[in-house]
């Protein structure tokens, strides 16, 4: 599925779209190759390494009313941890006290070298906006390291976007790998090692420094199937599948700079559980208990929000000192586009309170099937396609199968901005 950006009287910073398309297979869970991962830790410790680490933006206290500018560090721990007292987050730079970190929740899956059932516990902690760069710690062995580069487990803090000398981000999108499966057409068939382009454009990502991250969601492609192969409760939406499809080729990018990590269909709950859960335990804004203060399992527990595990449209204000007045970032869960229309009711509220340049990133365009009177959007760019309305412009990215769209880079420090454009690269 396509990602697109709407532009809300403002422009965006640097766009990179990579698109995967979707890979029939056998309905069987055991048809599914085994996941193609660097060897796994074997023994939980306080010393073995994070199977993952990242900072995201995230706004749980004001979802669909305001924009909030708090960022999160998380973390992937090998084990089911009953909490996550046993680590703490600290200033990297002073080594000052540690932040505590809590459980989110846990996600499950298989280890490709030994086939033995594995659970992990994703843990996570809010950071103070004067930290420049955090470090992850075990209380009793110290800084951790990150699987599987061994790389020491330090992070992006809050005040490092403000000490770039612009605004400048990276945007992804349809970043999932199909697999290489014989026995489909042309669309069937894409190999994981050879053509796949998303190490490559992480690699070229890293390199423009970006002071945020977005990604427009569908991160996980690998075998999927038709309608009866996600209805069955089968383990497909295992842990060593996110490794291989994007915590590991993504792994230089979420060490540095902070995400935006929306959702696509592919991360839907409904009408069939794709890979709606992992989702939710790793990248969601939205709390993991009910109101008696209990876990529950996402897509398949009743959602605590009475939402359909659709979470609310959220937004966050993104600045440097001295710079143009900051971007309003509105994300859009339209994972299902005829259960989006609120969430474009509440971008629109959001954009209005703002009052500046905002900018939508939204799985799916406002459509016909998304829209509602209360959003002031002319029915012109109810749309695939780019058209003039009063105070919205569409901006469609879009890439061909197996091909990296030119990118696009905008610095608000000169804001409207200047663009470069890279010259295209085919990945395929």
């Amino acid at each position: 599925m396509e990602l697109d950006l709407v532009m809300m009287r403002g422009a965006i910073a640097f766009a990179v779209l990579l698109t995967s398309l979707a890979l029939p297979a056998d309905s069987r869970a055991q048809s599914v190759p085994a996941a193609s991962i660097p060897p796994l830790p074997t023994t939980p410790g306080p010393s073995t390494p994070l199977l993952a680490a990242w900072t995201q933006f995230v706004n749980d206290r004001a979802l669909g009313t305001k924009a909030e500018n708090v960022i999160q560090a998380r973390f992937v721990v090998l084990g089911d941890l009953a909490d996550c007292s046993g680590y703490v987050v600290k200033d990297a730079l002073s080594g000052a006290p540690g932040l505590p970190t809590a459980l989110r929740g846990h996600m499950h899956g298989v280890d490709p070298a030994t086939g033995n059932p594995i659970t992990v516990s994703v843990c996570t902690a809010s950071l103070p906006a004067y930290l420049s760069s955090v470090s992850i710690n075990s209380t009793t062995a110290g800084r951790m390291t990150v699987y599987p580069s061994g790389q020491g487990a330090v992070l992006p803090g809050p005040a490092a976007m403000s000490q770039k000398p612009a605004l400048t981000g990276v945007v992804l999108a349809d970043t999932g790998c199909r697999g290489k499966y014989t026995g489909g057409g042309a669309r069937a068939y894409q190999d994981c090692q050879t053509d796949w382009g998303l190490p490559r454009v992480i690699g070229d990502a890293v390199k423009q420094n970006p002071a945020f991250v977005l990604h427009g969601g569908d991160y996980h492609y690998f075998f999927e199937d038709a309608s009866a192969f996600w209805d069955a409760d089968d383990g497909r939406d295992r842990f060593e599948y996110w490794l291989q499809e994007f915590l590991i080729p993504a792994h230089p990018l979420l060490m540095r700079a902070p995400w935006v990590l929306g959702r696509g269909n592919h991360e839907r709950c409904i009408e069939q559980r794709w890979f709606g859960e992992g989702w939710h335990v790793l990248f969601a804004n939205t709390t993991l208990t009910n109101d008696r203060d209990e876990p529950v399992r996402p897509c398949y527990d009743p959602d605590p929000n009475h939402a359909e595990w659709v979470t609310p449209t959220w937004a966050v204000d993104l600045g440097v000192p001295g710079g143009a007045a900051p971007w309003r970032v509105v994300v859009i869960d339209s994972d299902q586009p005829y259960l989006s229309a609120y969430g474009f009711t509440q971008a629109g509220a959001l954009t209005s309170a703002h009052g500046r340049d905002a900018l939508w990133l939204s799985h799916y365009p406002p459509s016909r099937w998304s829209t509602t009177s209360e959003i002031p959007i002319s029915a012109t760019t109810a749309s695939r396609r780019p058209r003039p309305a009063p105070w919205i412009a569409m901006l469609p990215l879009r890439a061909a199968r197996n091909s990296f769209s030119p990118a696009t880079s905008i610095s608000t420090s000169t804001f409207p901005g200047t663009i470069r454009r890279p010259p295209p690269r085919c990945l395929r």
